[in-house]
């Protein structure tokens, strides 16, 4: 199927090279009216091959899609009876002797002339762009330029002439008047094509509504023009041949315009060709029209005074340099005039730099400002996506950045497909680049030199905006951060007081609870033996001495015990390791020390005290747990594992049942958090819950070997 839409091409486009090589073999100049307008050549030629083509690359990547087979069909029959029709002439300059060949191309020219040509074309109007109507009460319609071209088919076999060409005493026959019908269903078949056009331009949006705006343009045009046409040549029983090179001029750009729509979403900018074919049209207008009236004038003007100008060539002379004089302040205008009507306000492109001057004035947010600054720049040079960077190039990433696209809509494409061209502007400010401005064009338009400009003039003026909104977000980050640092210092202060109430109160609790019965019993033992035996003997003494050594030995050991916990000077003297296991094996039994390779060393002593506090801290007692040591990258990495919820997953609030509740936890983490290391707790693999500190390690000593795991 793919390769029968080629086929088709392939077919008109050696039907188009014979009909130019046939009516090269006439007896008609290639530049005369019977050439160029009654045969249509070149310019219905251009648009038949043209819309072949089309249809052939709509049927290659989309073979469901009605639209590019109609249009194979519609080109073939219009190559068709472009070549019948040079057949049939030079069979009629007796070029070619073939009368009954000549008669069949007579009928074959009337058969797929411009009624069927036009017809298939409305057909694409109903269904386009995606080969569907717009609901089952359109079905109706279509039916009408079928019906048009099979009335035009009855008068031909009938009558055997052209659409136009009926003779003077045939106009009150039957024939006529079924012409009439069909020439009449043809042009409300257009109109129906156009208000089924319409009607999806209005329900559309993004990508559909920009491809509509082609379809619709020059579905409007060639209506107006047929109209125009049919009514023109019913009205003088001939063709007007400028008219008919209007027409022509039609038929052409419904063939590029559809295809383009179809094939490549937004693969040229409709505003710059609408704009350049206003400026063409009126210029054209203006030349012919100034040429033909100075040289009338200057014919009038000769007559009046009886001059016989008719032979002289200084009249078109003198017109054409007029004409040419006139043309380059006539063109500023009407270029001016044609933006101003396609574009509206980016037609006058320094009114929106003006325009963005103002909202610049208002002193925007940096938040605001990039999205401003964004769309003010897309609208003014009508980019199809802007984007704004505000920051220095340097910077890991923009303080703010902001995305402008002209249609917020449209799906998400190839990024290839989605832009023309792209330029970068740096924004300045003292030298010192502060930003950026990127435009993207619309695929097929490039920026215009003042485009260009307005551009740079931008980047210019924003440069002390951005300046001033980087300013802003600077100041209002360090607001921010001394803010945050505030309530954390305030924080820290209050569990800083707490915790040391709370560690006098818990040294003193214990002290009473291990150290003072000791020292009471033995303080009890002296006061009555000095009250209820005075007189002693030498081994009563002995032994009351034996006694009171035993106590207070035991006194010295619970306060050495409840002293460990406050740095003891075991670690001091040897190091994290050996105090930390003296402490477990004394305070917590079910903790088991295990110590890498790495950190079998003397460490930074501001380290080694935050680890031993951490540990004594977190590690619980109610439950088995597992506290490693090691040393990676500088940092000395504590890790305190134990299973069960017993520390907190987010590492906020809990820790071990006795390790002295959330106020102590928050003191290890500001013990660590003192040394710039960080504490994080997370679960493993195993179902346990770790509990690690990082902390960074200053100046070391050299590395003493410890044991590397006590219990």
């Amino acid at each position: 199927m793919r390769r029968l839409g080629w086929v088709m091409f392939a077919a008109t486009c050696v039907l188009v090279a014979a009909q130019g090589i046939m009516l090269a073999a006439s007896d008609y100049p290639m530049l005369s009216t019977e050439v160029l307008v009654s045969a249509a050549f070149p310019l219905v030629s251009i648009g038949a091959l043209i819309g072949a083509a089309v249809g052939a690359l709509i049927v290659s990547r989309y073979p469901r899609n009605a639209v590019g087979w109609l249009f194979c069909i519609g080109q073939l029959g219009s190559a068709i009876s472009l070549a019948s029709g040079a057949f049939a002439l030079l069979v009629d300059q007796k070029v070619i002797d073939a009368p009954a060949a000549g008669r069949a191309a007579i009928y074959a020219d009337s058969y797929f002339n411009a009624i069927f040509t036009a017809g298939v074309l409305v057909v694409i109007f109903m269904i386009a762009p995606d080969g569907r109507l717009l609901s089952r009460r359109w079905r109706p319609a279509v039916a009408v330029p079928i019906l048009a071209w099979l009335t035009h088919a009855a008068v031909v076999f009938a009558v055997s002439v052209g659409v136009y060409d009926i003779p003077t005493q045939a106009k009150l026959s039957t024939a006529y008047w079924l012409e009439v019908t069909g020439v009449a269903l043809l042009l409300i078949s257009l109109a129906l094509g156009s208000i089924a056009l319409w009607l999806r331009l209005r329900r559309s949006t993004g990508e559909r509504r920009r491809q509509l705006r082609w379809i619709v343009a020059s579905a409007f045009f060639l209506t107006v023009t047929f109209i125009t046409v049919g009514a023109t040549n019913i009205a003088l029983g001939e063709e007007w041949w400028p008219l008919q090179v209007v027409l022509h001029l039609a038929y052409i750009g419904v063939t590029l315009s559809v295809g383009v729509a179809i094939l490549r979403y937004r693969l040229y900018d409709i505003d710059v060709i609408l704009s350049r074919a206003i400026a063409l049209g009126v210029l054209a207008v203006f030349v012919t029209v100034g040429y033909i009236g100075v040289v009338v004038a200057i014919g009038a003007i000769l007559s009046a005074i009886g001059a016989p100008g008719s032979a002289l060539y200084w009249p078109s002379l003198v017109a054409t340099a007029l004409v040419a004089a006139a043309f380059q302040p006539v063109r500023r205008h009407v270029l001016r005039l044609a933006d101003q009507l396609v574009y509206g306000n980016r037609a006058a492109p320094y009114e929106a730099l003006a325009s963005l001057g103002r909202r610049l004035a208002d002193s925007p947010s940096p938040e605001a400002l990039p999205a401003r600054v964004a769309e003010a720049t897309g609208r003014a040079v009508g980019a199809s996506r802007t984007v704004v960077r505000l920051g220095e190039p340097d910077g890991a990433a923009p303080v703010r950045s902001a995305t402008w696209s002209d249609d917020k809509a449209r799906p998400a494409t190839d990024p290839a497909r989605e832009s023309g061209t792209t330029l970068e502007l740096p924004v300045l400010d003292m030298g010192e680049q502060i930003g950026s401005i990127e435009v993207s064009t619309p695929p097929g338009r490039e920026l215009r030199n003042f485009e260009r400009n307005l551009l740079e003039d931008v980047a210019a003026q924003a440069g002390v905006a951005f300046r001033n909104a980087l300013l802003e977000a600077e100041l209002a980050g360090r607001v921010r951060d001394v803010e945050t640092q505030s309530v954390e210092l305030a924080a820290s202060r209050r569990r800083l007081l707490g915790v040391e109430d709370e560690a006098r109160e818990r040294l003193s609790a214990a002290i009473r609870r291990g150290v003072m019965p000791h020292l009471v019993a033995v303080e009890r033992t002296l006061d009555e033996s000095s009250a209820e035996h005075p007189e002693t003997d030498r081994s009563g003494l002995e032994n009351m001495l034996e006694s009171l050594i035993s106590e207070t030995e035991h006194a010295l050991e619970e306060l050495r015990t409840v002293c460990r916990g406050v740095f003891p000077a075991l670690l001091e003297r040897r190091g994290l390791i050996p105090a930390l296991s003296s402490q477990l094996d004394a305070a917590n039994s079910l903790a088991l020390l295990q110590v890498e390779d790495s950190a079998h060393r003397r460490l930074d002593r501001a380290a080694e005290a935050a680890a031993y506090q951490f540990c004594i801290d977190v590690a619980p007692t109610d439950r088995q747990s597992v506290i490693t040591l090691a040393v990676e990258n500088d940092l000395l990495v504590v890790t305190v594992s134990a299973h069960g919820s017993w520390a907190a997953v987010d590492a906020t609030r809990t820790s071990g049942s006795d390790a002295g509740g959330s106020d102590v936890w928050l003191h290890a983490r500001d013990r660590v958090a003192a040394l710039d290391g960080e504490v994080r707790v997370r679960a493993n693999g195993s179902g346990n819950v770790d509990a690690v500190a990082l902390i960074p390690l200053g100046e070391q000593t050299p590395s003493v070997r410890t044991p590397s795991a006590v219990g």
